[in-house]
C-alpha cells in the first residue's frame, strides 16, 4: 500500500465536516472571510465527492457525438443534467441545514447562556456592492461588562432600517460577546 495515495472519499468527507462545524460554530460572527472559507470547503467537499460518485459511469463517460448514437447521446446528456442538479441541491440543502442549526444554537445560547445587558451605538453605516446591488451593514459599538470593547457588522434590511448615532439596548452571551440580540431602541 502506498502511504502517499491521496483517499479522495475522506478528502472530501472532511471538508464537507470541517465547513460544516465552522459554519455551525462561528456563524454568528457574520465574517465574510469566515464564509468564505465555509462555502469553499463544503463546495469542494462536495465536488470532490461527486466525482468520486461518478467514475465509472455514464456521466464520466468519454462524450458520446450525436452523430454516432443519438439514444445514447441522449441518454448522456440527461444523466450529465440530473447529476449536476442533484449535487447543486445536496450542496444547497448541506448549507441550509447547517445555518439552520446555527441561528438555533444562537438562540439557545442567548435564551439558557448567562447573558449581560449593555447599550450598543450604531457608529457608523458602511455600504458594499454586491452582484444584486448595493448592501448595507450597521456599525454596532458596544463595551462588555469586562471592559472589551466589541464592534459588529449587522446587514440591514432596507437602507434606513438603522440611523447612524442611534443607542439599543442588547442583550449579548457572557461566552460569546459577539452574539446579541437587540431588545428594544434607547432614546
Amino acid at each position: 500500500m502506498n502511504a502517499f495515495k491521496i483517499n479522495f472519499w475522506v478528502v472530501g468527507i472532511t471538508m464537507i465536516f470541517a465547513g460544516s462545524v465552522l459554519l455551525y460554530l462561528e456563524e454568528y460572527r457574520n465574517s465574510d472571510f469566515i464564509f468564505v472559507i465555509v462555502y469553499l470547503l463544503i463546495f469542494l467537499g462536495w465536488m470532490i465527492l461527486f466525482m468520486q460518485v461518478i467514475k465509472g459511469t455514464i456521466v464520466d463517460a468519454k462524450k458520446v457525438p450525436f452523430s454516432e448514437d443519438k439514444v445514447k447521446f441522449l441518454q448522456q446528456g440527461i444523466a450529465k443534467f440530473f447529476a449536476y442538479i442533484i449535487v447543486v441541491a445536496i450542496i444547497g440543502c448541506n448549507m441550509f441545514y447547517i445555518w439552520h442549526m446555527a441561528k438555533n444554537r444562537t438562540n439557545e445560547i442567548l435564551q439558557n447562556s448567562p447573558t449581560k445587558i449593555a447599550v450598543a451605538q450604531i457608529n457608523r453605516i458602511e455600504t458594499s456592492q454586491g452582484r444584486s446591488g448595493t448592501h448595507y451593514h450597521a456599525i454596532f459599538v458596544y463595551k462588555t461588562e469586562d471592559g472589551k470593547s466589541i464592534s459588529y457588522s449587522w446587514s440591514e434590511e432596507n437602507k434606513g432600517d438603522f440611523i447612524e448615532g442611534q443607542k439599543y439596548e442588547i442583550k449579548y452571551a457572557v461566552e460569546y460577546p459577539e452574539m446579541f440580540r437587540i431588545i428594544r431602541q434607547v432614546q
